[in-house]
């Protein structure tokens, strides 16, 4: 019997026949006992004890039961996880990637390539915006330093690149000297102390122009947890190829086009993967270029 009272059905039998058992006090006090009697003011009270205290058992139970769940969810994930990955780096896994508190969704990548006479001819200026929103990951809001980099060894400074065109967080825009002014010497932007929630995704716009080399490949590394992302690409030069792979632990995977300059990847990418943007030299045996 003590067994079936501690089990979770147990329990709430329990609660539910305290509770019945408590409004049934009450009627009958009400209904049949004189007021003046001592029974009347017992019964009563002894009833209301018995609705108060179904209340609390529900409520407990339910908050209890939500927080206990979730803490042994965490735990069995970190468990898990830690058998698998070495002891020396499970404190690194655990706080790059478990402790994650922002989310970057919904991403748009559209990259454009063009050539420019002051360059050498393997050498070609791509400008690349990228579109997202972010997203805080806690019930609460959370203070967050938004990063972006550029890749400062392909420098051309008389060009004036690598550079970062205009960035929009929210409703603000920043250009010119203004956004210069926000880069440091690494290439590194930064805008700290934004605060991010989980129901209100602040929108990103990030567009820079940089060099890269054809035939080569451009690495586009995620600096944040995000889910899903477009990739849409312009026309590119005549004698260029595009196509789009992500390295993972079985070897390329190449992403699928849908047409038109367009691939889509709706999984999840973790901080330090990385699209591979392959520009290759278009053949004349007649190999389809990107735009379909």
């Amino acid at each position: 019997m003590l067994s079936f009272i501690t089990t979770e059905s147990g329990i709430w039998i329990l609660t539910t026949v305290i509770g019945v058992f408590g409004v049934l006090g009450i009627i009958v006090a009400s209904k049949f006992l004189d007021e003046t009697r001592t029974w009347h003011h017992l019964l009563r009270d002894l009833g209301i004890a018995f609705v108060v205290a179904a209340i609390v058992s529900v409520t407990y139970e339910f908050l209890t039961r939500t927080t206990l769940d979730h803490a042994k969810l965490e735990g069995v994930l970190k468990t898990v996880l830690a058998s698998n990955i070495p002891t020396d780096a499970w404190e690194q896994v655990n706080t790059e990637i478990l402790q994650k508190t922002v989310i970057r969704r919904n991403l748009v990548l559209r990259l454009k390539l063009r050539s420019d006479p002051n360059l050498v001819t393997t050498q070609r200026v791509l400008t690349l915006q990228m579109t997202y929103d972010l997203q805080g990951l806690r019930t609460q809001p959370v203070k967050y330093t938004l990063q972006h980099a550029l890749d400062n060894e392909m420098l051309k400074e008389g060009l004036g690149l690598p550079r970062f065109d205009s960035i929009s967080i929210g409703n603000r825009t920043l250009a010119g000297n203004e956004l210069k002014s926000r880069v440091n010497h690494e290439g590194i932007f930064s805008d700290p102390d934004l605060e991010l929630t989980t129901n209100n995704p602040l929108r990103v716009v990030v567009t820079r122009s940089e060099i890269t080399n054809k035939p080569g490949t451009y690495h586009f590394i995620f600096g944040e947890l995000t889910q899903g992302v477009r990739v849409f690409i312009e026309e590119p030069p005549s004698d260029v190829e595009v196509d789009v792979k992500i390295w993972s632990d079985k070897g390329f995977s190449k992403l699928q086009p849908v047409g038109n300059g367009i691939w889509y990847f709706d999984g999840v990418m973790l901080p330090g993967q990385a699209f591979s943007f392959r520009f290759l030299n278009k053949q004349d045996s007649g190999v389809a270029s990107p735009k379909q």
